[in-house]
This record gives structure tokens, sequence and C-alpha cells, in this order.
């Protein structure tokens, strides 16, 4: 994190968990987690890498916790699916038209069950 505009050492750790490459291998996305220490709990989320710039962009999606059931797949070229999570735990979304790829989310059922009463 930078303070005042001067550079200093990350506090938090940064785990990478998989890649998912397009279709066409024009595209990465990468999923990881962050640990920022006691005070704070784990938060997961994609970058996607252009391969040929090599540009990153970050903060597209993020999830409270660690990934461990999250599916990650591209549907095409430009289109990648994440599901199998619950809305609750969904921090930030923002689709970006310069990463050059469009995400779709399908949370998980679960939490959308309701019981009703007669």
């Amino acid at each position: 994190m930078d303070l005042f505009d001067i550079e200093g050492p990350s506090l938090c750790s940064y785990t990478d968990v998989a890649e998912f490459t397009s279709p066409n291998g024009k595209k990465i996305a990468k999923l990881g987690y962050s640990d920022c220490g006691a005070t704070t709990s784990w938060q997961s989320g994609i970058r996607i890498v252009d391969v040929e710039t090599g540009k990153v962009f970050r903060g597209l999606f993020g999830l409270d916790g660690k990934p461990e059931s999250l599916q990650v797949n591209w549907k095409s070229n430009t289109k990648l699916i994440v599901a199998n999570f619950p809305i609750k735990n969904l921090l930030w979304f923002k689709n970006d038209n310069f990463a050059g790829a469009w995400i779709e989310l399908q949370p998980s059922m679960a939490n959308k069950s309701l019981k009703q009463d007669k």
C-alpha cells in the first residue's frame, strides 16, 4: 500500500490459487486470495492478464473468504463465468471494457431458498 505516495513494504500477502486461460490463449484469469493480518479476513479476487501486452487488470471481482468452492470457466474468448459462491460474500464487482473480458456472475442458489409456511 502507498501511504502519502511513499512506497513501502506491503503488510498483505497474496497467494495465487489457479490460472484459467481463455480459449484463444490471449487472456489469463488468475484466482487468488490475500491475507492482511490478524484483524482482517481472507479476501479472494480475480485478475485478468492480457498475454500480449502483459497488462494486469485488478479489482474486477472480490469475495470475503478463500475461494474454496468457487468455479471459474471461460464461456468464450471474452466471457468469464464465476460461479458457486454465496452472494452475501461478494465484496466488489466491476466489469472493465479495457480488460478485454466480461465477467458474468452465477452465485450459488443455496442462499436463495425460502421455506413458506401454509
